[in-house]
């Protein structure tokens, strides 16, 4: 499910009063909530309860409280209620609805349960090739993954990771041939990815991360691909980037030549003619700076600081960049 419909989900449950207000990151439990999940807890687990359920706020500040069921039914809960008249919801919940429901009651009631211990392993992959009648040694790596669960704790009702099902021992596999494959330098991203970095990074907030992905794709800067689940860049995508926010000096402009570079090589020939060069807005369209921007605009919706000051601060900006007559 793409960002924006996660949104456009979240938003109908919690106008259908299934979930508290979702445009926050907010960690922040009330007592409400608190006093929810222990009931739940005490209800599914019955003696074994005490020892699970360990309550946590996760945080005392914050306009709003983290996102959270409004009732201590679980999934297969709600859907009897409604099936049985009890709840009469607004409107008919798809399964959209349901998956993304179940998805904030398990989180939330595992946050308030005892922590899980697993066993890690990693495996090393070696690949022989038969050279000469001998066995030539022609790459090798490594593979972790969680293999065993020690104290099982909130994944009794939320497991995040996949446990491999692999015996650590030594493995010969025996393949007819091997296919070697140009993998790209640059990592793609899916919709949850690029949102999580955001949010890491200081960009966007809450109320506007799938806003942003929503335009990305509208615009044609990104296609997303069903069959890799990621956003792939676009031939528009790499030319507005480029041109707005790559200095030639940066070594993400080098990586970005090597692998788009027909795509850069008719840019860089465009912007000579026109007398511009790459990166002439870096500054303008940075990470640091848009970051700067919002932190100054939060300033005014506290009062810190003058709306009057910072337009004009941003007007000087944008004609030293012969943007404004």
């Amino acid at each position: 499910m793409s960002a924006p419909s996660t949104m456009r989900i979240a938003q109908e449950l919690f106008e259908m009063g299934f979930i508290t207000y979702h445009r926050t990151d907010s960690t922040r439990i009330s007592d409400v909530g608190l006093a929810l999940a222990r009931e739940y807890i005490y209800e599914k687990f019955k003696e074994k309860a005490k020892d699970l359920h360990i309550p946590r706020r996760w945080g005392e500040v914050g306009a709003h409280e983290a996102i959270r069921p409004t009732r201590p039914a679980d999934t297969e809960t709600l859907s009897r209620l409604i099936a049985e008249g009890i709840i009469e919801p607004v409107r008919r919940l798809s399964r959209q609805h349901y998956l993304l429901y179940d998805l904030i009651f398990r989180r939330f009631i595992a946050s308030q349960m005892r922590s899980s211990k697993v066993k890690k392993t990693t495996y090393l992959l070696k690949i022989y090739k038969k050279v000469n009648g001998d066995l030539k040694l022609i790459a090798e790596t490594q593979i972790s993954g969680y293999t065993d669960i020690v104290d099982p704790g909130f994944t009794l009702i939320y497991m995040p990771f996949k446990i491999l099902r692999i015996r650590p021992k030594e493995y010969i596999v025996k393949g007819e041939e091997i296919q070697k494959r140009k993998i790209s330098p640059i990592p793609l991203l899916t919709q949850g990815e690029v949102v999580k970095l955001m949010k890491e990074r200081g960009i966007g907030r809450p109320s506007t991360y799938a806003k942003i992905v929503e335009v990305l794709l509208r615009r044609g800067y990104v296609k997303s691909s069903k069959k890799l689940g990621a956003l792939i860049p676009t031939r528009k995508g790499i030319y507005v980037y480029t041109y707005l926010a790559l200095s030639e000096t940066r070594d993400l402009y080098k990586r970005i030549r090597n692998v788009f570079e027909k795509y850069i090589v008719t840019l860089e020939e465009k912007l000579r003619r026109e007398k511009k060069k790459i990166g002439m807005y870096e500054k303008l369209v940075s990470e640091e700076r848009t970051r700067e921007l919002e932190e100054r605009l939060d300033m005014v919706e506290e009062g810190k600081k003058d709306y009057e000051e910072v337009l004009l601060e941003l007007y000087e900006e944008l004609k030293n960049y012969n943007l404004l007559r």
